[in-house]
Order: structure tokens, then C-alpha cells, then sequence
């Protein structure tokens, strides 16, 4: 017969026994027990699921069987045993995986009866890590791509300004990319705005932020709030029930490029004017403000002083823009540029098309006898038709558009040159030159219409062998 106390009492401990194997089942981190001897003696299913290794496969050997055996590339049991204090190491498991484990000992007066090893899961977060180390990598690969893309785009540019109105603006745009002001770019179509903004934002430290562009007269008026602020979700028919992310909020600390800015509507320009002010926007159908965090560049063809007389255009929107007003000339007021901006893009053209095209002296005379309309984008898409339509590699005067070729020139063609670039221009410079001191009767009235100071007009008249004239 049992006795009654000896019975209740293998009850508690079943009890206990139970309540320990719950905790240890619910615990999320994997739990691994050995005896003082460093032999399994229980192992929950987090375990299981952390390590990949069966319970049934450990329970009953030795840590030191299992390391001989390749479960374990070391066991923090043993360094346990050997320290008889807590201990903490990366361990690589049989199945490739790699955890954490901190192995803690359980003392019952000198001796160890147990090890109680937590395990948790760092594969992931090494795989994280690395994913980290890769992105970095790229980073710094992309970012010393832009720096040199930043480069040549600044060498192109100073390629093709050599006007000294044009490299006052170049100039003027460097030292604006330091300061984060607004500015309002003026002139004609086609004289470079873009180009302008280009340079500000290139030479700016916002350079390797997003550089947006949008012109705010090819976006009907109906959506073109939307796409400047965007929209709270489901905010009007046909709108996604996610909204949408506006022009401003994507710039994300980059620069917005916004043309043609006289043709944003009124009703839109309050709007704007807050982004301006307050640097933040409001989304279609939205309540909530949104701060952005972006550099505003704005062009336009029109007269925006003369359309807030008119009351077309908001005052206040107006001087908000126009904190830095820079104005480009149109290309027929800065004609000594072209010979360097044909050969320029000549070069380009070639280059992308593969191509060693070159352009006969009579075609720069019909060049500068055309007035330009269109500005510096025409003559671009004039050298690039002419190089891809010319049958030859010289470009003759017949490759030119039909309203070119029958404009009087300003200058008599000279005889074919030997088609160097050296002496085309100095032809071209000897033209212009004896043309505007026949026309301004002096050195330093010739140098003020040429956008030249007249030490550069005597110089280049001594080199090119003209005779000299009175001051």
C-alpha cells in the first residue's frame, strides 16, 4: 500500500514537471538543457525550428560528441563547464544556419548541475547586415558615377559658354548652388534655362537628391494640381484609394524645375505660394499638412512683372519667385558663341551616331546670318539633322534647312578652307571682327556690341593680322 503523502507528493512533482515543459514550449527563443556533464537532456520546439536540428537527434549524447560530430562548430556548454559562469557565442549549426546562444549555469552548492543555453535566430540579421554592407557598396559605386557624370556635365557646360555674358550666368549659377534661395529664370524659349537649372542643381549639395522637372503648360489645368500636390486617398472619382504622392513630396530634399511657371493658373497659385512660404503643401482632398523639403527653380518665357499689372498673375507669388531673377539672352545677341556651340554639339552628334562628320566654312556663314528664333535648342536639332541626313563627311550648305540656305549672309563666303577647326575659326573671328568695327566705327564700341571686353578685341585683331583702328 502507498503511502498517501508519498503519493501527493510524485503528484507535485508531475505538476511541476508539466508546468516546465509548458514554459519551455511557449518560450519563442529556442531552450537547450544539459545535465552537469554537458549530456541533452531537454530541447524545446523553438529549437527545432530555430536550428533546423530534431530534438530526438541530440537528446541523451554529450556536447562533446556532438561538436566531434559536426552538430556544432563550437558549444558554449563546455566553455560553461570549464568558467562555471554565464557565457555567450555565435554559433554555426549543423544545418548551415548561424544563432546566438547564451549558455547559463545552474549551481547546486560547488558543483554544476545544470546548463540552460538560450538560442536565438541571427541568420537573418546577418543576412540583413550583409544586404546592408551591398547596398553601401553600390552607394558609394553610384555616387562616384554621379560625381563623374557631375564633371563632365560641368565641362560640357563650360565647354559651350564662351560668351562673357554666358559665363557671367555660368558663374552666377555656381555660386547660386550654394544657397538654397528660389530663383526665377528668364528668356526666351530654347536660350537654356534648363541647362541653368541643370548647372544649379549639379553644383549643389542637393546634387544627389532628385532633380524633377516639370513644365507647368504640358499638364492640362485639371490635373495639374494632383500632380504637383497630390491627393488625400479616395479624394474624387477615379483616384486610387491609396493617394497619391504630389511633384513636391517626391523631391525628398532634391531640386523641382518648374517651366514655364506663367502659365500656372490662378487658382493654382495660392497653392504654390504656400509650398513657397511655408514649405509644406496641402493633398487634394486632404486636411493634414505635409512638410516637403525641396529647392525651387522656375522658368518662363513670359513677362510675369508685366501679367501681374494685368492681374493674370498673383503679386505676392510673383516677388516670392523672383528672389533671384536671372535673365539668358536670346542666342542672336550673343552670336560669337556659335562657332563653339556648333562644333560642340558637332561632336556630340558624331559621337552618338558614330560618325567623324565635318562642317564646311559656308555653313557657319549661313548659321550666323540666321537670327534664331528658337535659340540654342534650334541650332542643336540643325547640326543634328545635318549630321544624320549629309551623305558625305562634309557637311555642305545643302544639308542645311531650305529657309537657311536662302537667307542673305551678313558676311561674303570666303573660299573653302582646309577644314580644320583652328582655321575656320579664326576665319569666322577675322569676319565678325572687321564686320562690327565696320559697323561701330571703333575697338570699344565693337567689344561692348560683342559681349567682349576691347583688350580681347585688340588682341585677337593683332593675331589675326587686321589692321587697327581707332580706340
Amino acid at each position: 500500500m502507498k503511502h498517501p503523502e508519498g503519493k501527493e507528493y510524485m503528484d507535485q512533482a508531475k505538476g511541476l514537471a508539466a508546468e516546465l515543459d509548458a514554459i519551455l514550449e511557449s518560450s519563442f527563443d529556442g531552450i537547450y538543457v544539459t545535465d552537469g556533464h554537458g549530456r541533452t537532456i531537454r530541447v524545446n520546439k523553438a529549437y527545432e525550428r530555430i536550428t533546423g536540428i530534431r530534438r530526438r537527434d541530440v537528446l541523451g549524447r554529450t556536447m562533446k560528441q556532438l561538436v566531434r560530430d559536426g552538430f556544432y562548430s563550437e558549444s558554449v556548454t563546455l566553455r560553461v563547464l570549464e568558467s562555471k559562469r554565464p557565457e555567450s557565442l555565435m554559433q554555426t549549426v549543423r544545418t548551415g544556419k548561424t544563432v546566438m546562444v547564451t549558455g547559463t549555469p545552474i549551481i547546486d552548492g560547488d558543483e554544476i548541475s545544470l546548463v540552460v543555453t538560450s538560442v536565438r535566430d541571427v541568420t537573418e540579421l546577418y543576412n540583413l547586415q550583409n544586404q546592408l554592407m551591398r547596398e553601401e557598396r553600390l552607394r558609394s559605386r553610384y555616387q562616384s558615377e554621379l560625381e563623374q557624370i557631375r564633371q563632365a556635365t560641368d565641362e560640357s557646360n563650360q565647354a559651350i559658354v564662351q560668351s562673357k555674358k554666358m559665363k557671367e550666368i555660368y558663374t552666377l549659377a555656381v555660386r547660386l548652388a550654394q544657397v538654397d534661395t528660389t530663383i526665377l529664370v528668364q528668356g526666351e524659349s530654347g536660350v537654356g534655362k534648363e541647362v541653368f537649372a541643370d548647372i544649379v542643381h549639379s553644383r549643389s549639395p542637393r546634387w544627389n537628391k532628385p532633380f524633377i522637372k516639370i513644365s507647368c503648360a504640358a499638364i492640362p489645368e485639371q490635373l495639374l494640381e494632383s500632380e504637383l500636390f497630390g491627393y488625400a486617398p479616395a479624394s474624387f472619382t477615379g483616384a486610387s484609394k491609396q493617394g497619391k504622392v504630389g511633384i513636391f513630396e517626391s523631391a525628398r530634399g532634391g531640386t523641382i524645375f518648374l517651366d514655364e511657371i506663367g502659365e500656372i493658373p490662378m487658382s493654382l497659385q495660392a497653392k504654390l505660394l504656400r509650398v513657397l512660404q511655408a514649405k509644406e503643401v496641402i493633398r487634394v482632398g486632404g486636411r493634414a499638412p505635409v512638410p516637403v523639403d525641396a529647392r525651387i527653380i522656375a522658368a518662363t518665357n513670359r513677362d510675369l512683372k508685366q501679367m501681374v499689372d494685368q492681374g493674370q498673375y498673383r503679386s505676392d507669388l510673383f516677388f516670392r519667385l523672383n528672389v533671384v531673377p536671372v535673365l539668358i539672352p536670346p542666342l542672336r545677341e550673343r552670336m560669337e558663341a556659335i562657332p563653339n556651340l556648333v562644333y560642340h554639339f558637332l561632336e556630340r552628334f558624331n559621337r552618338q551616331y558614330g560618325f567623324s562628320k565635318q562642317i564646311e566654312p559656308q555653313v557657319l556663314d549661313k548659321l550666323y546670318a540666321y537670327d534664331w528664333p528658337g535659340n540654342v535648342r534650334e541650332l542643336i536639332n540643325t547640326i543634328e539633322r545635318m549630321v544624320v541626313t549629309a551623305p558625305g563627311e562634309l557637311i555642305t550648305v545643302g544639308e542645311l534647312p531650305q529657309h537657311m540656305q536662302s537667307r542673305e549672309q551678313s558676311v561674303a563666303a570666303p573660299e573653302l578652307l582646309d577644314g580644320s577647326l583652328r582655321a575656320t575659326l579664326e576665319e569666322v573671328e577675322r569676319r565678325i571682327i572687321t564686320e562690327a568695327l565696320k559697323k561701330y566705327g571703333s575697338t570699344r564700341k565693337a567689344a561692348k556690341a560683342l559681349g567682349v571686353n576691347q583688350s580681347t578685341v585688340v588682341r585677337k585683331m593683332q593675331r589675326l593680322g587686321l589692321v587697327s583702328c581707332k580706340g
